[in-house]
């Protein structure tokens, strides 16, 4: 799958970006939770990833004064939208993948998991899974931008994704946030 720049994913990036879900969105959106797409300026994405890179320990310099206008001025339209659009409970991801990693990278399930836990019976056979996977399901709720930019910087594939973004000819990359809707684990199918 050699492009002829010599890219081995060269065609798998084109075929990929074709699929990605705001790109078809339109077709199913009666269907299927609400759901609002946020464009991201290169100049943000760069500043997201460098921000991801630090908190993850893989770039030792913090910040600069205007990565962090950058990332506050995102934070404040995400929780715009977040609070305006989805009453302070969406799930969040990039058109590509989401920051579902992020969970389990700075131990985001435990609050989670122990508040479910004593609310389930004793006698439940699988009452400690249930609790770890409501725990994990609740743990990819956001309710504010910062919640949104804290799972961003704490994922390896949401670096992988803004790095194959701002390496790509043209950037883009968008934020997809989706309406939430509690799941109990206990009765899905």
């Amino acid at each position: 799958m050699e492009d002829s720049d010599g890219d081995v994913f060269g065609e798998l990036r084109t075929a990929f970006d074709q699929v990605r879900m705001d790109r078809w969105y339109s077709t199913i959106e009666r269907f299927t939770f609400r759901t609002k797409y946020l464009d991201v300026s290169r100049a943000q994405g760069e500043a997201l990833l460098r921000h991801n890179l630090h908190v993850r320990g893989q770039r030792s310099s913090a910040p600069s004064a205007d990565d962090v206008a950058l990332l506050s001025e995102l934070e404040h339209t995400l929780t715009a939208t977040i609070v305006g659009e989805f009453d302070g409970a969406a799930f969040l991801k990039f058109c590509d993948r989401s920051p579902k990693d992020a969970a389990t990278e700075f131990d985001n399930i435990r609050p989670f998991y122990e508040a479910v836990l004593p609310t389930i019976a004793d006698t439940e056979p699988n009452r400690t899974l249930q609790a770890l996977v409501t725990g994990t399901l609740r743990s990819f709720k956001v309710s504010n931008g910062a919640e949104a930019l804290q799972l961003l910087s704490h994922s390896e594939r949401a670096e992988e994704d803004l790095d194959r973004a701002l390496n790509l000819g043209v950037f883009d990359l968008t934020i997809m946030l989706r309406q939430w809707i509690d799941i109990d684990p206990g009765t899905s199918i």
